[in-house]
């Protein structure tokens, strides 16, 4: 995944090969194909309390944050979405 210059925060985790990164609510729009279907398991196991566009709208809105955790060599994503 390409790293989008105007990302307010970003470090390596302990494992050299993995990054960590906030994905700012402008930006979302840039990755929202690739991060949709991260999250229709966990919402579907929650059984659909919430709908990927609900996902989307908050944090537009700002009413959540997304991180993003991805291993370039395994290439291994890991979301966390975090509610204001």
């Amino acid at each position: 995944m390409p790293v989008q210059e105007t990302q307010i925060k970003h470090s390596d985790s302990l494992s050299s090969d993995s990054q960590i990164s906030y994905v700012p609510p402008k930006d979302i729009g840039l990755i929202w194909k690739q991060i949709e279907p991260l999250l229709l398991k966990p919402l579907k196991i929650d059984g659909f309390a919430y709908m990927p566009k609900d996902i989307f709208d908050s944090i537009v809105k700002q009413k959540m944050q997304l991180w993003i955790s991805w291993n370039v060599k395994k290439m291994l994503w890991k979301l966390l979405l975090l509610q204001k």
